[in-house]
């Protein structure tokens, strides 16, 4: 310990006060320890002058600890810390508190009346005895700092740290624990960024100080300005969000009263106007779009008496598209459609992906032969009109959507759309399509289906003319990507992994199709769909295949491959 008295109560501080004298007052065993009484000898050796027992005290402060070398120097550097900090002040050590009984490693008495104690915590005393000496500095209005022996902190990493029952009562309490290397002089600040997050920061001591009535340093005070900042942003962040939900909630229901005001419109009025577009089909568009235009309706022998309603119909966000929709919408057609002869010299089901049509609808306007409209204020752009029509093209039957968890995975249903040769039978056919009620649009309606599903049945012909369609021979090419895939897939470790989810899935849509399309029992279809779950199910869950998971599905490739070359072969050719 540092300080020692004399029968009087007078105080001496064993490296403050002179040598001679000390060694004088201790050789005629004048000095006693300010708990006990009984009588302390001086020593200044090696070591700091301290003072020392002849024996273990028999009185002591009962929350005092056997003091080891680490914390007597602790102690002198936080008196020799505080002192340089507060000159002003009254700064002792080992100072008595009388109200409650307690001797604090350090006490600052400040001019205007405040008690600061300071203590350094090397012993693990208990979280609960922590609290009961918290409570005691509070109880008497004295303010407690509790700088922690470096050596107790289980962890260094900020995302690891394990709590004894002491620090974790500090920390609860004011948010932040503060630690003292002795020997290199250094203090280390974990500072609590939500219930049990933590932020380290470290500083020499002589840089550390005291604000806002906790310990402070420089780099602890530019991550609360850090803080402060990412506070305010995060509430500019909130408050845009709130503003741009508002602006497109306003959009929403702009757009549904734009298409309400449509539906809701004189049919008349609406008839008279789609004939006029009708008459003069290119009248809006630009030389290069009508360049494609009319190369376009030369190759389908269309004329705009003929032109069909489905290349002319309205959809969602078609507002973003300024080029007339007639003109985008039959490229489209064409660009989907052109492929069914591609497939037929091949052999090959009719499938088509989707993005591939978007890569080039998206070069189209890159060139200058499709025009947009920019909306700062609107969520969506013109690929969602896009996608919007192509959902037209599955509403009618032009194609089959194949994907069980995307859109842009179809087959071509029909090579070809059913031509209606008037004006007024395509104008009725167009309301139809844009969900106008009355007779004779339902009955046009009616018509155009029928004729749809008659161009399916011959497109269906035409494949199983090649025999594309027979579900054997898709199995059969399913079953040849699933191993062909797998040996793609071989890593270092020799473990057979597959990243593409599309190809995956690809697979097993063709399972649950070619299990319908050949009629099977539903006991066996159900049988199918559960195991291709169960694929599914194993694949978002390892985000891979693994060799366990090709086994199983070419195994179930297999089986629903018996399942339909049985069935076919009941079937008459």
């Amino acid at each position: 310990m540092f300080i020692a008295v004399n029968e009087s109560q007078q105080r001496f501080c064993s490296f403050e006060e002179d040598e001679v004298l000390m060694r004088s007052l201790s050789k005629s065993c004048s000095l006693l320890c300010p708990d006990c009484h009984s009588m302390v000898i001086y020593r200044a050796g090696s070591k700091k002058p301290h003072f020392a027992h002849h024996r273990v005290c028999i009185n002591p402060n009962p929350y005092s600890e056997p003091e080891s070398d680490t914390h007597r120097i602790g102690k002198f550097l936080l008196y020799t810390w505080l002192k340089g900090i507060y000159p002003k002040s009254e700064v002792q050590m080992e100072y008595y508190l009388s109200e409650t009984k307690q001797r604090s490693d350090i006490m600052v008495i400040h001019p205007d009346g405040a008690r600061w104690a300071f203590e350094f915590q090397c012993s693990k005393i208990t979280g609960a005895l922590w609290l009961e000496r918290h409570m005691l500095y509070e109880s008497a209005n004295v303010q407690d700092f509790w700088i922690l022996n470096h050596q107790i902190v289980r962890s260094v990493d900020d995302n690891n740290i394990r709590f004894i029952g002491l620090e974790d009562s500090i920390y609860k309490k004011q948010s932040y624990l503060a630690y003292l290397d002795v020997p290199n002089e250094r203090v280390r600040i974990l500072a609590g960024i939500g219930t049990y997050r933590f932020k380290s920061f470290q500083s020499t001591l002589d840089e550390m100080y005291i604000h806002d009535h906790r310990l402070w340093i420089k780099e602890y005070s530019d991550f609360f300005e850090w803080i402060d900042r990412e506070k305010e942003e995060h509430q500019r962040n909130k408050i845009e969000k709130a503003r741009q939900k508002a602006i497109n909630e306003e959009i929403t229901a702009r757009r549904e009263q734009i298409e309400n005001e449509k539906k809701q419109r004189d049919m008349k009025i609406y008839y008279r106007d789609i004939l006029s577009e009708r008459i003069a089909l290119t009248k809006n568009m630009t030389e290069k779009e009508k360049t494609i235009f009319l190369r376009l309706t030369k190759k389908y022998n269309i004329i705009p008496e003929n032109f069909p309603a489905m290349l002319h119909v309205e959809v969602q966000y078609s507002d973003l598209i300024k080029t007339p929709k007639q003109m985008w919408q039959l490229w489209v057609f064409d660009d989907i459609i052109s492929q069914w002869d591609y497939f037929i010299r091949k052999n090959k089901d009719p499938k088509v992906w989707l993005d591939n049509t978007k890569n080039r609808f998206m070069k189209l306007k890159e060139n200058g032969f499709l025009r947009i409209k920019f909306n700062s204020n609107e969520r969506a752009n013109y690929i969602f009109t896009l996608y919007n029509y192509i959902e037209r093209l599955n509403e009618c039957g032009v194609l089959e959507n194949l994907g069980s968890t995307t859109v842009k995975y179809q087959r071509i249903r029909a090579n070809h759309l059913p031509l209606l040769n008037s004006h007024r039978e395509n104008i009725l056919l167009k309301m139809y399509l844009e969900g106008y009620q009355h007779e004779s649009v339902a009955t046009i309606g009616q018509q155009f289906m029928e004729s749809m599903w008659t161009v399916q049945d011959r497109s269906n012909k035409v494949l199983s003319s090649h025999d594309i369609l027979k579900p054997s021979n898709i199995l059969t090419v399913a079953r040849s990507e699933v191993s062909t895939t797998s040996k793609h897939g071989v890593r270092d470790d020799g473990t057979r992994l597959i990243t593409d989810k599309v190809v995956i899935l690809k697979i097993i849509d063709e399972v649950r199709v070619m299990s319908k399309v050949s009629e099977l029992p539903l006991n066996i279809i159900f049988m199918l769909e559960n195991k291709c779950r169960s694929i599914i199910r194993s694949y978002l869950l390892c985000e891979h295949m693994t060799e366990s998971n090709f086994i199983y599905l070419s195994e179930v490739l297999s089986e629903a491959q018996k399942y339909i070359l049985s069935w076919e072969n009941k079937i008459p050719d």
